[in-house]
């Protein structure tokens, strides 16, 4: 017995010598400058920072946020009355539930805190995620004529949004955000470009908010619904990765100050890795450091090939 547990105290040591360790990230944390970072997927829809979907007569509809590791998600709304706090494992995705709504459209915010060993971390302190997404409450019938956007653009900086319609000359109202705005404008191409930094009082701020739209013509509607989340100019955008692909495989080669990299549910604590995905199918790749900094790509089907989304 003695032979075997020394035998098994020699191998655990072993595997903690292999565990992939985690590097500092020398930036500003993300959470800090408001940058969103959090991934949610809801209705076959998935979303990276911002999240935005709708529910139906109250009816809310199954939202899931990503964990990396283990640890914890806390979900909280003030509208919708949730305080919630999830503990997960295993890089698990987790299910919120949403039961006070009571026919309410809701802003939440979420905020995703792994945990890694001593071995993996050491000294090196590890900062959480945040992210914002919002439910909008609808009737049935106005399902077909609302869409929702998100916009993340760096605080004080040009953005502009596109905004798709059927109208050709629509009357633009938005509420929200501390404007009362209306505007008549030329959808060309089925479009209205909203120039956001012209129109959202003091852009200059870092702040999270929500715009309600109507775009109006001949006495017909649609609806639109804007979270926007703006973060610090200060903070910098993580480099991409290098990426070799050769069929069903993507080598991975990472930037120093990456600590994670993951296709799909593989995770590894590194920088360079070599991983198997089905390339008929959905695959996302991550980049995570130790800030709460995130960078993912997703797998174009038709193009065959890896397109990075910051």
């Amino acid at each position: 017995m003695k032979l075997s547990l020394n035998l098994l105290m020699i191998f655990s040591l072993l595997l903690a010598g292999c565990a992939g360790k985690l590097v500092r990230d020398p930036v500003i944390p993300a959470i800090d400058a408001n940058y969103m970072a959090v991934e949610f997927s809801s209705q076959g829809l998935y979303s990276h920072g911002l999240g935005i979907t709708y529910a139906l007569d109250g009816n809310f509809p199954d939202i899931e946020i990503q964990g990396y590791n283990e640890g914890t998600i806390k979900v909280t709304s003030e509208r919708c009355k949730v305080d919630a706090t999830y503990n997960y494992t295993d890089n698990r995705r987790q299910r919120i539930e949403v039961e006070n709504a009571d026919g309410r459209s809701c802003l939440f915010t979420s905020v995703v805190s792994p945990i890694y060993s001593l071995s993996q971390a050491g000294d090196i302190k590890v900062f959480s995620f945040k992210g914002h997404f919002y439910v909008k409450n609808l009737k049935p019938e106005d399902r077909d004529i609302w869409s929702g956007y998100t916009a993340r653009p760096r605080a004080g900086r040009d953005y502009s949004l596109v905004v798709k319609t059927k109208f050709d000359r629509p009357t633009v109202i938005l509420r929200g955000c501390g404007l009362r705005y209306q505007k008549d404008y030329d959808a060309k191409g089925g479009k209205v470009t909203l120039k956001l930094h012209e129109i959202i009082p003091k852009w200059d701020k870092t702040k999270t908010c929500v715009v309600q739209g109507l775009l109006e013509e001949r006495g017909q509607d649609e609806l639109v619904t804007i979270l926007i989340s703006s973060f610090s100019p200060d903070y910098p955008d993580l480099p991409r990765a290098e990426l070799e692909v050769d069929e069903d495989e993507v080598e991975v080669r990472a930037s120093e100050n990456i600590s994670i990299i993951s296709v799909n549910d593989r995770f590894k604590v590194d920088q360079e890795h070599k991983f198997k995905f089905n390339p008929e199918g959905d695959n996302i790749l991550r980049l995570l450091t130790v800030k709460g900094r995130s960078l993912l790509a997703v797998w174009n089907k038709e193009k065959k090939r890896w397109e990075w989304i910051q």
